[in-house]
């Protein structure tokens, strides 16, 4: 799936990601719902990475056709792109004596 925006990964919403995966089949929304083996979604960028336009963000895998752009939009809705390189979180993030 093709980023819109050339820029870096700021934040990529894991949970919408999840919910495509569930929608193609590859998990259950309800317990006796089957699950397809042959779905699956692999990143291509993380946070931080520099990203042009058009290049993937991820893969999506799947066994059935879906509609047009239906899968491309939803992962491009899922990350967040800006212009500049985000800040680096500490590695730390707190002390417990």
């Amino acid at each position: 799936m093709p980023a819109p925006v050339g820029g870096f990964v700021h934040a990529i919403d894991s949970y919408a990601l999840g919910e495509l995966v569930v929608h193609l089949g590859g998990g259950r929304a309800k317990q006796d719902d089957a699950i397809d083996p042959a779905v699956g979604l692999v990143l291509a960028r993380k946070v931080g990475d520099a990203v042009r336009a058009g290049e993937p963000l991820a893969h999506v895998h799947r066994s059935h056709a879906a509609q047009p752009g239906t899968d491309a939009s939803r992962v491009a809705a899922a990350f967040r792109i800006e212009p500049t390189p985000p800040k680096a979180a500490p590695l730390v993030l707190e002390r417990r004596s």
